[in-house]
């Protein structure tokens, strides 16, 4: 699992931006992981948490602004072309798609963890934080299920 570094800005406004730039990339490689998937009820589910991030981006954005600061638009081309090729290309089926979105949502959790406990957030910031981790881990908890689930059908089928 690759980790971030998001999260550990010394300043408010690095903090946010590079938030942003992480649930833009969330957004992105959802997107990508949506095009690799079948199940019904799981494509609702990743569509979801993929608003959810978008979400999270315009509520820190609005922040940035209030702020002074010029938000970040889109996430990072790089990222996502890394995403689309191995979710697209059919290189990973949907239990490797799944647990890469599981791996990118640890991460994320891991910054806003770290972001929500930056002392000099205020109570406007550490409010949105606090709920975008809440959906975070929510995200996490819900990949990982379905995760469990599909490789326990999968093993059944032996």
């Amino acid at each position: 699992m690759i980790t971030t570094n998001v999260g550990i800005q010394a300043h408010v406004v690095d903090l946010l931006t590079e938030l942003i730039y992480l649930d833009y990339g969330a957004a992105d490689a959802y997107e990508a992981a949506i095009d690799g998937i079948e199940n019904p009820q799981l494509l609702r589910a990743l569509n979801a948490f993929k608003e959810d991030h978008l979400s999270h981006a315009a509520e820190l954005s609005s922040i940035l602004l209030g702020l002074g600061y010029s938000p970040p638009d889109r996430g990072d081309i790089k990222r996502l072309l890394s995403h689309r090729e191995l979710f697209v290309a059919g290189l990973m089926d949907e239990a490797e798609i799944l647990d890469a979105i599981r791996s990118n949502e640890a991460n994320t959790v891991m910054a806003y963890e770290r972001a929500v406990a930056h002392a000099d957030l205020d109570d406007v910031a550490r409010d949105v934080l606090q709920r975008a981790l809440a959906d975070e881990r929510r995200h996490g908890q819900s990949v990982l299920t379905a995760l469990k689930a599909m490789r326990s059908e999968a093993h059944a089928g032996y």
